[in-house]
C-alpha cells in the first residue's frame, strides 16, 4: 500500500507531509524498539571511538565518545533503517523529509541526530 500511495514509480524523491512523516517514521519503529536503536548505537559507537581514549583521560569509552563525537553512531544507525525501508518501498525521500523522519526517530530514541 505505502509503495502505491507515497512512492512514484518514477524513483522521483517524494516530499512528505507533517503526517506522512509520522506515519513512515512509526511505521519504521514497529520494526526497530527504542531498547534495540540505543543498543545498536552503542555498538556503533565502537567504531569511531580512538584507541586511546584511556591516555586521553576519560573513564569509559562512553565519555569519550560523548566528548569527541559528532553523532556518527547515531547517524549511522537511523540513516540505516530509513535507507533499508525506502529499499524495500522501491522509492526515495526528499531531504527534508528524509531528515525530519530521521529527527522524529531520534527524539523517540532519546538519541541525537
Amino acid at each position: 500500500m505505502f509503495k502505491s500511495v507515497y512512492m512514484t514509480e518514477e524513483k522521483e524523491n517524494k516530499r512528505l507531509t507533517d503526517d506522512e512523516v509520522v506515519e513512515f517514521a512509526e511505521r519504521m519503529l514497529e520494526n526497530y524498539s527504542v531498547i534495540d536503536i540505543c543498543d545498536s548505537v552503542d555498538e556503533q559507537m565502537l567504531e569511531y571511538i580512538d584507541d586511546d581514549w584511556e591516555e586521553d583521560g576519560f573513564a569509559t569509552e562512553w565519555e569519550w565518545y560523548c566528548e569527541y563525537g559528532r553523532g556518527e553512531a547515531e547517524s549511522d544507525i537511523i540513516n540505516g533503517i530509513i535507507n533499508e525501508y525506502q529499499k524495500d518501498y522501491s522509492g526515495k525521500f526528499d531531504i527534508d523529509s528524509y531528515i525530519a523522519i530521521g529527527k522524529y526517530i531520534a527524539d523517540k530514541a532519546g538519541i541525537n541526530y
